[in-house]
Protein backbone atom coordinates (compact mmCIF):
# COMPACT_ATOMS: atom_id res chain seq x y z
CA UNK A 1 0.00 0.00 0.00
CA UNK A 2 1.49 3.35 -1.03
CA UNK A 3 0.52 6.97 -0.36
CA UNK A 4 2.29 9.80 -2.12
CA UNK A 5 2.12 13.50 -2.83
CA UNK A 6 4.24 14.85 -5.67
CA UNK A 7 3.98 17.97 -7.78
CA UNK A 8 5.16 21.54 -8.06
CA UNK A 9 4.50 22.47 -4.42
CA UNK A 10 7.03 22.84 -1.65
CA UNK A 11 6.12 19.60 0.13
CA UNK A 12 6.37 16.06 -1.26
CA UNK A 13 6.17 12.70 0.44
CA UNK A 14 5.80 8.99 -0.15
CA UNK A 15 4.82 6.41 2.47
CA UNK A 16 4.40 2.67 1.99
CA UNK A 17 3.39 -0.39 3.97
CA UNK A 18 4.18 -3.98 2.98
CA UNK A 19 2.61 -7.07 4.54
CA UNK A 20 4.40 -10.20 3.36
CA UNK A 21 5.51 -13.76 4.04
CA UNK A 22 8.48 -15.46 2.44
CA UNK A 23 8.28 -19.24 2.91
CA UNK A 24 9.95 -22.17 1.25
CA UNK A 25 12.74 -24.70 1.58
CA UNK A 26 15.48 -22.98 -0.46
CA UNK A 27 16.72 -19.45 0.28
CA UNK A 28 18.89 -19.21 -2.84
CA UNK A 29 22.65 -19.23 -3.40
CA UNK A 30 23.17 -16.79 -0.54
CA UNK A 31 21.19 -18.10 2.41
CA UNK A 32 21.48 -14.99 4.59
CA UNK A 33 21.31 -16.99 7.82
CA UNK A 34 25.01 -17.38 8.51
CA UNK A 35 25.74 -20.22 6.10
CA UNK A 36 28.46 -19.87 3.49
CA UNK A 37 27.32 -18.43 0.13
CA UNK A 38 26.69 -21.16 -2.45
CA UNK A 39 27.71 -23.76 0.13
CA UNK A 40 24.46 -24.93 1.68
CA UNK A 41 24.29 -28.61 2.59
CA UNK A 42 20.60 -28.58 3.50
CA UNK A 43 19.72 -31.11 0.79
CA UNK A 44 22.41 -33.56 1.98
CA UNK A 45 20.44 -34.72 5.01
CA UNK A 46 17.13 -36.53 4.57
CA UNK A 47 16.13 -35.89 8.22
CA UNK A 48 16.82 -32.17 7.84
CA UNK A 49 14.73 -31.96 4.65
CA UNK A 50 11.62 -32.97 6.60
CA UNK A 51 11.81 -29.73 8.62
CA UNK A 52 13.47 -27.44 6.06
CA UNK A 53 10.27 -25.73 4.87
CA UNK A 54 9.32 -22.56 6.72
CA UNK A 55 9.99 -18.82 6.86
CA UNK A 56 13.09 -17.96 4.80
CA UNK A 57 15.89 -15.73 6.18
CA UNK A 58 14.65 -12.48 4.58
CA UNK A 59 11.02 -12.89 5.63
CA UNK A 60 9.78 -9.67 7.26
CA UNK A 61 6.06 -9.61 8.03
CA UNK A 62 5.69 -5.82 8.28
CA UNK A 63 7.66 -3.02 6.61
CA UNK A 64 6.81 0.70 6.88
CA UNK A 65 8.74 3.28 4.85
CA UNK A 66 8.41 7.05 4.53
CA UNK A 67 10.26 9.61 2.43
CA UNK A 68 9.60 13.34 2.30
CA UNK A 69 11.06 16.72 1.44
CA UNK A 70 10.21 20.38 1.91
CA UNK A 71 11.68 23.25 -0.14
CA UNK A 72 11.82 26.55 1.74
CA UNK A 73 11.40 29.89 -0.05
CA UNK A 74 15.06 30.86 0.47
CA UNK A 75 16.33 27.74 -1.35
CA UNK A 76 17.03 25.23 1.41
CA UNK A 77 15.55 21.77 0.86
CA UNK A 78 15.15 19.40 3.82
CA UNK A 79 14.53 15.75 3.09
CA UNK A 80 14.06 12.73 5.30
CA UNK A 81 13.76 8.97 4.98
CA UNK A 82 12.61 6.57 7.65
CA UNK A 83 11.62 2.94 7.98
CA UNK A 84 10.47 0.40 10.55
CA UNK A 85 10.50 -3.32 9.86
CA UNK A 86 9.74 -6.45 11.85
CA UNK A 87 12.50 -8.95 12.57
CA UNK A 88 13.61 -11.94 10.52
CA UNK A 89 13.28 -15.62 11.51
CA UNK A 90 16.11 -17.45 13.26
CA UNK A 91 17.24 -21.06 12.85
CA UNK A 92 19.10 -23.59 14.97
CA UNK A 93 21.71 -25.52 12.98
CA UNK A 94 23.66 -28.65 13.80
CA UNK A 95 25.74 -31.27 12.00
CA UNK A 96 24.66 -34.78 10.94
CA UNK A 97 26.86 -37.84 11.65
CA UNK A 98 28.01 -37.66 7.99
CA UNK A 99 29.23 -34.09 8.54
CA UNK A 100 26.60 -32.13 6.58
CA UNK A 101 24.65 -29.23 8.04
CA UNK A 102 21.11 -29.80 9.31
CA UNK A 103 18.19 -28.06 10.95
CA UNK A 104 17.65 -28.99 14.60
CA UNK A 105 14.23 -27.28 14.68
CA UNK A 106 11.82 -26.55 11.83
CA UNK A 107 13.12 -23.73 9.62
CA UNK A 108 12.53 -20.29 11.10
CA UNK A 109 11.15 -21.52 14.43
CA UNK A 110 14.10 -20.57 16.72
CA UNK A 111 12.74 -17.04 17.34
CA UNK A 112 13.07 -13.77 15.44
CA UNK A 113 15.52 -10.90 15.42
CA UNK A 114 14.28 -7.64 16.99
CA UNK A 115 12.39 -5.18 14.81
CA UNK A 116 14.57 -2.38 13.43
CA UNK A 117 14.10 1.25 12.46
CA UNK A 118 16.17 3.96 10.80
CA UNK A 119 15.91 7.75 10.35
CA UNK A 120 17.99 9.92 7.98
CA UNK A 121 17.99 13.65 7.16
CA UNK A 122 19.46 15.64 4.28
CA UNK A 123 19.80 19.42 4.03
CA UNK A 124 20.59 20.77 0.56
CA UNK A 125 21.30 24.48 0.01
CA UNK A 126 22.21 26.11 -3.33
CA UNK A 127 24.60 29.03 -2.66
CA UNK A 128 22.84 32.18 -3.96
CA UNK A 129 25.89 34.30 -4.85
CA UNK A 130 25.63 35.07 -8.57
CA UNK A 131 28.98 33.62 -9.68
CA UNK A 132 28.70 30.56 -7.46
CA UNK A 133 25.05 30.06 -8.40
CA UNK A 134 26.04 29.95 -12.08
CA UNK A 135 28.43 27.12 -11.20
CA UNK A 136 25.64 25.29 -9.39
CA UNK A 137 27.44 25.28 -6.03
CA UNK A 138 25.44 23.42 -3.38
CA UNK A 139 26.14 22.65 0.26
CA UNK A 140 24.87 19.31 1.54
CA UNK A 141 24.58 17.92 5.06
CA UNK A 142 23.57 14.29 5.63
CA UNK A 143 22.67 12.95 9.07
CA UNK A 144 22.35 9.17 8.90
CA UNK A 145 20.92 6.70 11.41
CA UNK A 146 19.70 9.48 13.72
CA UNK A 147 19.18 8.13 17.23
CA UNK A 148 20.47 4.72 16.17
CA UNK A 149 19.42 2.19 18.80
CA UNK A 150 22.41 -0.05 17.89
CA UNK A 151 20.08 -3.04 18.16
CA UNK A 152 21.30 -6.50 17.16
CA UNK A 153 20.21 -7.54 13.67
CA UNK A 154 22.11 -10.82 13.09
CA UNK A 155 23.02 -13.72 15.36
CA UNK A 156 25.14 -16.90 15.28
CA UNK A 157 22.73 -19.70 14.37
CA UNK A 158 25.13 -22.68 14.39
CA UNK A 159 24.41 -24.44 17.69
CA UNK A 160 26.43 -27.67 17.36
CA UNK A 161 29.52 -28.65 15.36
CA UNK A 162 29.19 -32.41 15.63
CA UNK A 163 26.91 -35.42 16.10
CA UNK A 164 27.35 -38.92 17.44
CA UNK A 165 26.51 -42.06 15.44
CA UNK A 166 22.85 -41.86 16.56
CA UNK A 167 22.56 -38.27 15.34
CA UNK A 168 22.56 -36.63 18.76
CA UNK A 169 24.22 -33.19 18.71
CA UNK A 170 27.71 -32.87 20.19
CA UNK A 171 30.35 -30.15 20.45
CA UNK A 172 28.11 -27.13 21.23
CA UNK A 173 29.20 -23.75 19.92
CA UNK A 174 29.99 -21.24 22.68
CA UNK A 175 28.98 -18.49 20.26
CA UNK A 176 25.45 -19.76 19.55
CA UNK A 177 22.93 -16.92 19.90
CA UNK A 178 25.57 -14.20 20.11
CA UNK A 179 25.25 -11.03 18.03
CA UNK A 180 27.27 -10.74 14.81
CA UNK A 181 25.84 -7.48 13.39
CA UNK A 182 24.34 -4.37 15.02
CA UNK A 183 22.47 -1.42 13.55
CA UNK A 184 24.99 1.09 12.17
CA UNK A 185 25.91 4.04 14.43
CA UNK A 186 24.78 7.61 13.78
CA UNK A 187 26.98 9.50 11.34
CA UNK A 188 27.18 12.91 9.67
CA UNK A 189 28.58 13.87 6.28
CA UNK A 190 29.14 17.33 4.83
CA UNK A 191 29.51 17.78 1.08
CA UNK A 192 30.07 20.46 -1.53
CA UNK A 193 28.60 19.87 -4.99
CA UNK A 194 29.88 21.90 -7.93
CA UNK A 195 28.37 21.59 -11.38
CA UNK A 196 29.49 22.97 -14.75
Amino acid sequence: MTFQRVGAGHFQFLASYVLSKNRGNYPGLYAGDGQAPNGSSQFDSRDSLAISTGPLPGSRTHILKAFGSYRFGFGLTAGTSAYWQSGTPLNEFGITPSGSGSFLQPRGSAGRTPSTWDLNLRLDYPVPRSVLQALGLRLILDLEHIGSPRRPIAFVQQHYFGADSQGNPTDPSPLYGQVTVYDPPMSARFGVDLGF
